[in-house]
C-alpha cells in the first residue's frame, strides 16, 4: 500500500514538474505574463486562475488513476484556456457576450503564436461548456479541464483576496521562474 502511494505522490511531482516547465515554455513564445495584467474572478488575475485550473486539471486526473491522459496537453490547454487578454469586466474592451465569445478569442490567440493539436483546440475552445452549447467536449481531457474551471471560478469568487497564497501552487510557480511577491509587485506598478 505504501509503495503505491509513493509511487503516486512521485507521480503527482512529476506532474507538478510537467505545468512549471509549461509555464516556462508559454512565457518564451507567447504573451502569456500579460495575462497577469487583467483581473478574473475576485481578486485573482486572468494568470492565476489559468495556472490554478491547471493546477487543479492535474489533481484530478490523479482522482482518476485508472484513466490515461494526455498530460502535457491538458496542462497546456489549461494555460491557455482564458488567453484573451483584455480586462472582460470593462464592456469597452471586447465583444459582447464575454463568457460566449471568450474562448474563440483565447484559441484565435493561442493559435497565432502555436501550433495547437485537435485536444488543445477543444479543450480551449469547450471550456465554457453548456454555457457555450455549440462547443462541446470531445476528449476526457476535455471535460476535466471544464470542471477545474469551474472549481477554481467557484474558489477564486468566494474566496476573493490571496486564494493561492500559501498553496502547494507557490511552490510551482517558484519553479517556473515566477512567484506571488513578484507577481505582486508588478500588479502594485500597474
Amino acid at each position: 500500500m505504501s509503495l503505491t502511494l509513493s509511487k503516486r505522490y512521485r507521480n503527482l511531482k512529476s506532474d507538478y514538474q510537467i505545468l512549471s516547465d509549461m509555464i516556462k515554455e508559454l512565457e518564451g513564445k507567447t504573451r502569456i505574463s500579460e495575462m497577469d495584467n487583467y483581473p478574473q474572478h475576485g481578486s485573482t488575475s486572468c494568470l492565476m486562475h489559468c495556472i490554478g485550473v491547471a493546477y487543479m486539471c492535474i489533481k484530478l486526473t490523479h482522482a482518476l488513476p485508472f484513466t490515461r491522459f494526455e498530460k502535457k496537453e491538458m496542462v497546456r490547454a489549461a494555460l491557455l484556456h482564458d488567453y484573451f487578454l483584455y480586462d472582460w469586466h470593462d464592456p469597452q474592451s471586447h465583444e459582447l457576450p464575454h463568457a460566449g465569445n471568450h474562448a474563440s478569442v483565447a484559441l484565435r490567440n493561442a493559435s497565432e503564436l502555436l501550433e495547437l493539436t485537435e485536444r488543445e483546440k477543444n479543450m480551449i475552445e469547450s471550456h465554457m461548456f453548456p454555457i457555450s452549447f455549440s462547443k462541446y467536449p470531445k476528449y476526457r481531457e476535455s471535460v476535466v479541464l471544464i470542471v477545474s474551471d469551474k472549481i477554481c471560478a467557484l474558489y477564486e469568487t468566494l474566496r476573493r483576496h490571496g486564494c493561492y497564497r500559501g498553496h502547494y501552487l507557490e511552490e510551482i510557480l517558484v519553479n517556473s521562474g515566477l512567484n506571488f511577491e513578484e507577481l505582486k509587485h508588478k500588479k502594485e506598478k500597474n
